[in-house]
């Protein structure tokens, strides 16, 4: 398991299992995204405004072990 967490843009990406491709990714509520395997298991969830969906004692936590995220594709 792996988190990525963006302090300005207050992203948070959690990878559950970072082997699993992700076929499909599913919007469950306003600004949680979460993405699922061949077999509809869930392999990551995506926060957008994660201070608002989070407690603060649980997003501190996560922040403490999470990485930075990387441009890994220059935004057009």
């Amino acid at each position: 398991m792996r988190a990525h967490y963006d302090g300005r843009a207050d992203v948070m990406y959690v990878r559950l299992d970072e082997k699993a491709e992700i076929l499909d990714s599913e919007e469950v509520i306003p600004g949680v995204i979460v993405d699922f395997d061949e077999d509809s298991r869930i392999v990551g969830v995506e926060f957008i405004d994660a201070s608002m969906h989070l407690t603060p004692g649980t997003l501190d936590r996560i922040k403490r072990v999470a990485q930075p995220f990387r441009q890994t594709q220059p935004v057009t």
